[in-house]
């Protein structure tokens, strides 16, 4: 595991937004996710795998060995298993300039599958952000609603306000 600092943070990472990545790899991450990094005093982030899919992981250091524990209890061939670093050892950190201009590392988006997305979408998981492919996302959305609809067919739910 990553080494983690002495110093424990507060946060709670929360919103989501779709963000344009650059050809050069190059994204802004958005303002709000910005003011709520600093008011913690988080200055960069790890980045991370998320298996099973395309996804990137961005995660303050004092928070990443907490992250990887939740990891490993959704994944526990993660604990002993010789390639498990891929997933539970940062892959770069990274930080953004005074506009939030942040690139992610060519390595990063290959291990993702792709050069670069044209379009992500970012959201906050309370200790970290995850990066998806908008795409990806979107048909995880689809398949999401389509078993809440079949949820509600099955209990009689009504879906929406009288």
């Amino acid at each position: 595991m990553a080494k983690k600092s002495d110093r424990q943070i507060d946060i709670n990472l929360t919103g989501q937004f779709e963000v344009t990545v650059h050809e050069d790899g190059r994204l802004i991450l958005p303002a709000e996710f910005r003011r709520q990094l600093a008011k913690a005093g988080v200055e960069n982030l790890y980045v991370g795998k998320i298996p099973r899919t395309r996804a990137i992981v961005l995660c303050p250091p004092q928070l990443w060995d907490q992250w990887v524990s939740q990891l490993v209890i959704q994944y526990p061939v993660l604990r002993n298993h010789a390639a498990a670093r891929k997933y539970t050892t940062p892959h770069r950190t990274i930080g953004w300039d005074s506009q939030g201009r942040m690139s992610l590392p060519i390595d990063t988006w290959s291990q993702s599958g792709t050069r670069h997305w044209p379009s992500i979408v970012i959201f906050g998981k309370g200790t970290h952000l995850e990066l998806w492919p908008e795409e990806e996302f979107s048909n995880l959305v689809d398949e999401l609603e389509s078993l809440l609809a079949g949820s509600d067919q099955e209990q009689g739910a009504d879906t929406g306000p009288d």
